[in-house]
């Protein structure tokens, strides 16, 4: 319950007045509340949460939030070789002639081309296995390759890539199938975030050296259109918190379907 009590009366010196005594107001109540038990009948419960019919407030729907996926450890650590393996024969593969496999392994620049080009054909295989999406018949007739200081490595043809690519999947017990209905758990849920955070990784580097002074508009055909960010008032005191503004769109896509909202 709720006590007060009230104090006597006190009397102090009135200020700048010598030995002058004045009355002042009796001080507030103080008050003292008593907790009420929480493990008691008295106890305050949270308020659950249903979803009803427009139609009838009576009749309760059924819950569709998303189940949530574990982590499977094992897989993951199977994803994590398997990717490895992969940028190293596509290193292999592609590096020109008097280049050094231990040093192009460790180089940004050359990593980063051969995550591109690794992400491309693992669209391509997953696409192919779902038999959706336009990128694998966009890059039937292509070919890839490496470019380092200035020399350009041999080309390889996309489907003899995916050729390589498909085989090494197998060898990790990785196959590009068709996920089953009641599979929750399929690899390629594991290995798109990964391949996720490497790609932003590439072209977050290339904002950091570019700055955030535009951002991209249109892409199509090799060539790429910027804005420039002033157009819309924003200066360099602004820029701090444009980060991402420069990165092409398939990406920002990409991340939201692979990473979340949260990204």
């Amino acid at each position: 319950g709720i006590m007060s009590e009230t104090n006597e009366m006190e009397t102090y010196p009135a200020e700048g007045s010598g030995s002058a005594q004045q009355p002042i107001q009796p001080v507030a109540p103080a008050l003292q509340i008593n907790v009420t038990n929480q493990t008691g009948p008295g106890r305050q419960t949270e308020t659950k949460r249903t979803m009803v019919d427009a139609d009838d407030i009576n009749t309760e729907l059924p819950d569709k939030k998303r189940g949530r996926m574990e982590l499977d450890k094992p897989q993951r650590d199977l994803v994590l070789r398997f990717i490895l393996a992969a940028h190293i024969r596509i290193t292999k593969l592609l590096l020109p002639s008097d280049g050094n496999i231990n040093v192009a392994l460790v180089n940004l620049h050359l990593s980063q081309q051969v995550t591109s080009i690794f992400s491309t054909v693992h669209n391509c295989l997953r696409q192919e296995s779902l038999n959706l999406g336009t990128l694998r018949s966009a890059m039937e007739a292509r070919s890839h390759c490496l470019t380092s200081n200035g020399l350009t490595g041999p080309d390889v043809k996309h489907v003899d890539l995916k050729v390589v690519i498909k085989d090494l999947a197998k060898s990790f017990d990785l196959t590009y199938s068709r996920p089953q209905n009641d599979e929750n758990n399929h690899w390629y849920g594991t290995v798109s975030p990964i391949l996720c955070f490497m790609n932003m990784f590439k072209v977050r580097l290339g904002e950091l050296r570019i700055g955030h002074s535009s951002m991209i508009a249109k892409k199509s055909d090799g060539k790429a259109s910027y804005v420039a960010v002033s157009q819309y008032g924003f200066y360099s005191p602004h820029h701090i918190n444009l980060e991402g503004i420069s990165l092409p769109p398939e990406k920002k896509s990409g991340m939201a379907q692979s990473l979340g909202p949260l990204t």
